[in-house]
């Protein structure tokens, strides 16, 4: 049996509608995915003969379509035709209720941002589809050791380069789909050079002019970068680079990296520039998508932190978080929203005959709301609160505790659920009701809190390591520009408090992570070289004293800092004497003092031992 890897990306034998583990092996045509619209419509219509709320719409959405598509997507580039009928076929399933037909009152593309920009989370399916695409091509620029990438590489990469191999007529749907992302992520990707041994020195992109600089024949396209080292008196070999990149290409190389590659055993790494720790995501490639689309527009900051609440508060049922989403988003079916969106005369509002009917005067200006607000806990007066519901959450939402806010949430969605129940029932109702309500879904709430809360674990005791003879404060200063450069500081105390030395230096970081990094890794060469064999290092950077403490792993240190990360932890790991604590901010403002006067100044190294320590 051929392997699925190599029928997707040779064209010949299989014909169109051939499955291999769910999935098909070509699928070049829209037709050819007849059977996964199927498949989708069947779940979808199970579901339409169930009442489900629209909230439960969205985890079955979640949690059943979205997995069925990427388990697809992962291996078959899906056509926009079919894209778009899938899409087609979800926003109908969320908006209608069986045979019921509704009126979308919110977009679809705004459903599927984020719940922080406004949406609800799901997925566009465009970009996840690039997202997945970007994925397989990850693997591909990586080098990774698989039988699909050997295959892809013999067939389409043997005479030419990833990032700049043209299309052809013969070339696979998935292979044309991956070369269509290159765009999106060629600006996020660079290789971190360790030893030069994988990164190719033409070709790859591994600095800021690797795009001028593309092979010529098979000879250059073998060329590494760690050929092009010289002896140790000399980072570059010199007469190569200028044979291989030209005399200006060999300049800008020297001035960029004048260390020539790390003479360390790393090996070569491909970074993602746009993630903190370089490795690639799916969530970044998503996001890298929809940038390139220019879909996410960034909300202003007091509606980001309002559909932060909405989402995250604690004690409010999902109903209720749902009602909320749907007010800021005037998503209410009240009589103005439909008249304008249908062009109908307006009726008024139902229950005391004012001309306007939207969700203002509903939720806040009618006079039974008006009455209900004033009886809650919040006794909150809203004669002269803004006319639009998202301003008038906006106004109150930050100066209620957590409490508060979900109390307002719930007479919210308690009003809302009576007053329906009057127009469509004729069933009356008051104040009392709709807080005698709410009060009922707080208690369950509360209820469900306590059933379902996760028991917290009991901290094993630790054994506290005994007195060092030695006490090492380090810190460093890195601005957001990081144009003046950064810089970082030691001070080192013996036991009884007499300072000891302190040293600071000038210099260059990829981050505030980087800077705070380099000065631990100074000061623990400091200490090695004055043949102190117990100190403890003090740092007031937390994420680095849990990764140089080994309770976090080296993988989540920023991608500028990943081989210093790497060579200092091992030197902690093999001093027994020498440990990290983390120390809060105010204790250590020597430190912090001079590495923000060595960035300022441009102290490019000093030092100063005291020489009436006789410790030293």
């Amino acid at each position: 049996m051929r392997t699925f890897a190599s029928n997707i990306f040779t064209a010949g034998s299989p014909t169109a509608g051939d499955v291999y583990l769910g999935a098909p092996i070509t699928a070049n045509r829209p037709g050819d995915f007849g059977p996964l619209l199927v498949k989708v419509d069947n779940k979808l219509q199970a579901w339409k003969r169930t009442y489900l709320s629209q909230a439960g719409k969205v985890v079955l959405l979640k949690s059943v379509i979205e997995p069925m598509l990427m388990y697809t997507m992962s291996t078959t580039a899906i056509p926009n035709s079919v894209i778009k009928k899938i899409e087609a076929k979800t926003r109908e399933f969320f908006w209608n209720n069986g045979n019921d037909r509704r009126m979308p009152l919110v977009a679809w593309k705004e459903i599927t941002k984020p719940k922080s920009q406004g949406g609800l989370g799901l997925k566009n399916l465009l970009d996840f589809n690039n997202s997945l695409q970007m994925k397989a091509l990850w693997a591909i620029a990586a080098k990774e050791q698989a039988l699909w990438i050997t295959v892809v590489t013999a067939k389409y990469l043997s005479r030419a380069n990833l990032w700049v191999s043209a299309r052809t007529t013969r070339c696979t749907a998935m292979w044309r789909s991956i070369l269509e992302v290159r765009t999106i992520i060629k600006p996020h990707i660079r290789w971190q050079i360790g030893d030069g041994l994988t990164c190719n020195a033409k070709g790859d992109p591994w600095h800021n002019m690797w795009e001028a600089f593309q092979p010529a024949n098979a000879s250059e396209r073998r060329v590494k970068v760690s050929d092009l080292t010289g002896n140790p008196n000399s980072p570059w070999d010199t007469p190569k680079l200028i044979e291989l990149l030209g005399f200006h290409g060999a300049l800008f190389i020297s001035l960029t990296f004048p260390d020539g590659p790390s003479s360390s055993s790393h090996p070569d790494r491909l970074i993602l520039t746009c993630t903190k720790n370089g490795k690639f995501s799916l969530k970044a490639a998503y996001r890298m998508s929809q940038n390139f689309r220019g879909v996410n527009r960034p909300l202003p900051q007091h509606m980001e932190a309002l559909y932060n609440r909405i989402w995250h508060s604690s004690g409010i049922i999902p109903k209720a978080r749902f009602f909320l989403w749907k007010t800021v988003r005037h998503a209410l079916p009240t009589d103005y929203t439909i008249a304008t969106r249908i062009g109908r005369q307006l009726q008024g509002c139902s229950i005391c005959g004012h001309r306007r009917e939207d969700d203002t005067h509903v939720l806040f200006k009618c006079p039974k709301a008006r009455q209900t607000w004033l009886s809650s806990s919040l006794g909150l007066r809203t004669e002269n609160l803004p006319d639009e519901v998202p301003a008038i959450l906006a106004t109150i939402s930050p100066n209620l505790s957590e409490e508060l806010f979900s109390v307002m949430a719930m007479v919210s969605w308690s009003y809302w659920k009576l007053r329906c129940k009057q127009i469509f029932e004729g069933k009356d109702f008051g104040a009392a009701q709709v807080l005698k309500l709410t009060e009922g879904y707080a208690r369950n709430m509360r209820q469900a809190n306590l059933i379902y809360a996760v028991p917290r674990m009991v901290p094993r005791a630790t054994s506290e390591r005994p007195p060092a003879s030695f006490y090492c404060f380090s810190d460093g200063s890195w601005v957001d520009d990081n144009q003046d450069g950064s810089g970082w500081a030691y001070v080192i105390f013996d036991d009884n408090q007499v300072l000891c030395q302190f040293g600071m230096q000038y210099g260059r970081s990829s981050s505030p992570f980087h800077s705070e990094l380099l000065g631990l890794y100074c000061a623990f060469r400091t200490v090695k070289s004055l043949g102190i064999d117990s100190c403890c290092f003090l740092t007031d950077c937390q994420h680095l004293y849990r990764v140089m403490s080994g309770l976090e792993m080296i993988d989540s240190v920023h991608w500028g800092a990943f081989y210093e990360a790497i060579d200092l932890k091992c030197l902690f790991d093999a001093s027994e004497g020498f440990y990290c604590k983390h120390v809060c901010r105010v204790n250590n403002c020597l430190a912090d003092s001079l590495a923000n006067y060595a960035r300022l100044r441009k102290v490019v190294s000093t030092g100063y031992t005291f020489p009436t320590v006789p410790h030293l």
